[in-house]
């Protein structure tokens, strides 16, 4: 009983326990440092309010009390070899084989710990601090942690509720990171509690309150999201669709994707979603989704060329404020096809890409003149104004590829492309003298090709 004395003592000089079981342990110390009876006390603390021990295992040693004090004093009791086996086996089994290990009470005590700053140190890896905290309490006590810490999500978003208005303090903040984490810590220590924390976390998508709590959630711990089952799974999947203005929900739908947890028909769920959603360019590049990609930058560029002004100002004010790293995501034709709907674009900002150039956006140039050489049918289907298109060319420094142009519109697929008399205006205005000539032989070769064809 000393041993169990010592363990306790020592568990509890780690700062676990609650007050009133530090306050019980205290009286059994100065029974023990008194040489008073001090074993019934230390049982009764360990079962309750402890929970080191179950009121089963509290029962055997009190049993075992009970034998030991008939047997020390005069009373008949008549123990044999097999009585001293028994208490032996018992108080192996119950206290020396084992870690000593706090109950559910020690695991709500956890969780208001968990709330205050100085819970998850610089110092330390989450998941040794919540390695060290689980091998205190009984593996029985874990679905009792989980939805101590979910109920107490719940609380602080109720107390919110009707103070939307006022900013989230500090401490508050500060509690809600540190639940989350410690959840997702959870689900880190082994694949049994990783089934436990997805079993009991889909109360927090089934809640309209706590359902935005799954998205920083699974940002961190993308594997959990395995470990849902197919119901929990869809409502996770709205909660990200519904939030995907966000960076985290992003975030999380693109590593999910990325690491392979979406299902073939999942990845199509959200993809066809996503598309109806007003999201902006900027926010469907940071996605890892490439079908969204494709579909946003081509209603882009659609409005880019659009006569409405205001759809193709946006447009353009839009791709003109990407970082380089979204810029890359563009393909050589999306490249080429920005250049051709500038030239028909009805905006003051489409009009100032004709008379100063692609300025930022000057590399796109590179790709347009590939996609010519590449792919010419694709690039005389856009009905694009081509005098404002070599103005472009020309703004940019690259008559080169005015020249690639004229060798365009000779392409037998170029058919009967019309072409505005401006277009040679321009290039005899701001041309050199080969460009010049280039231009006067393709008139010339066009007048015989339709006089003959007379």
């Amino acid at each position: 009983m000393d041993h169990l004395r010592r363990r306790v003592s020592e568990l509890l000089s780690s700062g676990t326990g609650n007050k009133d079981l530090q306050l019980r342990f205290e009286a059994v110390e100065k029974a023990f440092e008194d040489q008073r009876a001090f074993e019934r006390d230390l049982v009764d603390l360990c079962e309750k309010p402890g929970n080191v021990l179950t009121p089963s295992e509290a029962k055997q040693l009190r049993a075992l009390l009970e034998t030991r004090h008939l047997a020390a004093h005069p009373s008949g009791f008549q123990p044999n070899a097999e009585t001293a086996r028994s208490c032996i086996v018992t108080l192996i089994d119950l206290i020396l084989a084992r870690p000593l290990q706090l109950g559910i009470t020690e695991a709500k005590a956890l969780v208001d710990r968990v709330q205050l700053a100085t819970f998850f140190p610089e110092s330390h890896t989450h998941q040794s601090i919540i390695k060290a905290e689980l091998s205190r309490l009984y593996q029985g006590t874990y679905p009792a942690l989980i939805l101590s810490v979910i109920e107490q999500l719940r609380a602080l978003s109720e107390a919110r509720k009707d103070a939307t208005l006022s900013p989230r303090k500090p401490a508050e903040r500060v509690a809600r990171k540190n639940m989350i984490a410690f959840l997702g810590g959870l689900a880190d220590q082994s694949i049994e509690l990783k089934k436990l924390v997805a079993r009991y976390t889909k109360r927090l998508v089934e809640s309209d309150l706590l359902s935005g709590e799954v998205i920083p959630l699974l940002e961190n711990n993308p594997d959990l999201y395995g470990a849902f089952d197919e119901l929990t799974r869809g409502r996770v999947l709205v909660v990200l669709r519904s939030s995907v203005n966000e960076g985290s929900a992003r975030r999380t739908l693109s590593v999910l994707r990325k690491k392979g947890l979406l299902t073939a028909d999942e990845v199509t769920l959200v993809s066809s979603s996503l598309e109806l959603l007003s999201i902006s360019l900027s926010v469907a590049l940071e996605l890892d989704w490439p079908e969204l990609h494709r579909a946003r930058i081509q209603a882009t560029l659609k409005d880019v060329g659009s006569w409405w002004r205001l759809d193709s100002a946006r447009a353009i004010a839009d791709i003109q404020a990407l970082s380089s790293e979204k810029i890359a995501k563009f393909t050589e034709r999306e490249r080429a096809h920005f250049i051709l709907e500038a030239g028909r674009g009805a905006s003051i900002e489409a009009s100032e890409l004709v008379s100063q150039g692609l300025g930022i956006l000057k590399d796109f140039l590179e790709d347009f003149e590939k996609h010519i050489i590449s792919s010419p049918v694709d690039v005389l289907s856009v009905q694009t104004n081509w005098a404002s298109v070599v103005k472009i060319l020309f703004a940019s420094g690259r008559p080169d590829l005015v020249h690639a142009c004229l060798g365009l519109w000779e392409h037998p697929v170029a058919g009967d492309l019309v072409l505005p008399k401006d277009v040679f205006n321009i290039i005899e205005t701001k041309g050199d003298s080969t460009l010049q000539e280039a231009a006067l032989d393709f008139q010339k070769r066009r007048t015989q090709d339709s006089t003959s064809d007379n």
